[in-house]
């Protein structure tokens, strides 16, 4: 297995640990497999969700969210694509999406 059947592999197997460390950690993982920003920033690594509403006031998202009341939520599977791909890698449109 090679290519683009490889990384979407990865990316699945990824997304698994993510939503493990949300379990072991707390977060819930909701129905449509999204996680709050808290979770998020946890799982990419900052120290604090701060970075990544920082990034969003900024105009330098490159992740799309959800806006469940007012937190901010993110998809596993965009995380998962983030990390294996890198900040470089297509993740789609940044911003809000309903």
């Amino acid at each position: 297995m090679s290519g683009p059947d490889e990384l979407e592999e990865r990316i699945a197997v990824t997304a698994a640990s993510i939503r493990e460390c949300c379990q072991r950690n707390d977060y819930t993982v909701t129905v449509d497999d999204c996680i709050c920003e808290r979770a998020a920033a946890k799982v990419l690594g900052y120290r604090s969700p701060d970075s990544l509403r920082k990034q969003v006031r900024e105009g330098r998202n490159r992740l799309e969210y959800r806006m469940r009341g007012n937190v901010r939520h993110y998809r596993v599977l965009d995380l998962s694509r983030v990390i294996e791909t890198g900040w470089a890698g297509n993740c789609g449109q940044a911003g809000e999406t309903r």
